[in-house]
């Protein structure tokens, strides 16, 4: 009950913004202690993809996962990968993610298709298995909180299990879940709709993916802000993103 007062609410998005900030490796929360993480993501970079997968170049792929925390949350192709980076071939690029990804540091989105083969050719999104990782590996020159919280609910859809991808069609939904053969769910996420651009571009994708696949109602998960419209005959409920993590 003590949420749902002013005193327990500001204590509760005081957490909430340290586990967006910090992430939740038990041992990193408890000490704080930033060599914690870097040791980590060393442990995994060498041991588990350099000398598992026996890789001869050590520079190619720490800068490609250097840019790819940097640039979380956004589309890539493998040939941008390779020319951003100057790595000849897109799939080496390839070939080091799926090695990368083996060791659940990181995970591949794809835009939805009901042709696999088309799926694959299409742009997908990196995300990382925790905040912390993406603050301590990747370049950050301006606030990410809207990169973070993409982030923290995609770490969440993971770790319930759902099997996602993101919708695409002239405008984006950030996720949608499917279950079988049908889309079954769709979410937005954005720190704030208090800017008229950002809420005319959250709702025109939330619609865009509830026009498609025939969805009665959708999600835009927010920083704090908590409502319900109706619009075009479908329902769009937006909920703090805290809410929404403590449903389960």
């Amino acid at each position: 009950k003590d949420i749902y007062s002013t005193v327990g609410r500001s204590n509760l998005l005081r957490h909430f913004n340290e586990y967006l900030s910090t992430g939740g490796f038990p041992r990193y929360i408890e000490s704080g202690n930033d060599r914690y993480l870097s040791t980590l993501y060393e442990n995994i970079i060498y041991k588990d993809v350099i000398t598992r997968n026996k890789l001869n170049n050590e520079k190619e792929l720490l800068e490609l996962v250097y840019y790819l925390a940097s640039n979380a949350t956004k589309r890539f192709s493998y040939n941008s990968l390779a020319n951003a980076i100057g790595i000849k071939h897109a799939e080496t690029v390839k070939n080091y993610i799926s090695h990368i990804e083996n060791t659940f540091l990181l995970g591949q989105l794809m835009k939805f298709d009901y042709s696999f083969k088309v799926q694959m050719s299409n742009p997908k999104k990196i995300y990382f298995v925790d905040n912390a990782i993406i603050k301590k590996i990747g370049f950050n020159a301006t606030d990410n909180n809207g990169q973070m919280l993409e982030n923290l609910v995609y770490i969440e859809l993971k770790r319930r299990e759902y099997d996602i991808y993101y919708h695409s069609d002239k405008v984006e939904c950030d996720f949608i879940v499917r279950e079988g053969t049908h889309i079954t769910a769709a979410y937005q996420v954005t720190h704030s709709l208090t800017n008229e651009n950002t809420k005319e571009r959250e709702i025109n994708g939330l619609l865009s993916a509830l026009k498609a696949y025939d969805l009665p109602e959708g999600t835009i998960l927010t920083q704090e802000e908590e409502s319900i419209w109706e619009i075009e005959d479908k329902k769009i409920k937006v909920i703090p993103i805290w809410k929404w993590l403590l449903e389960i």
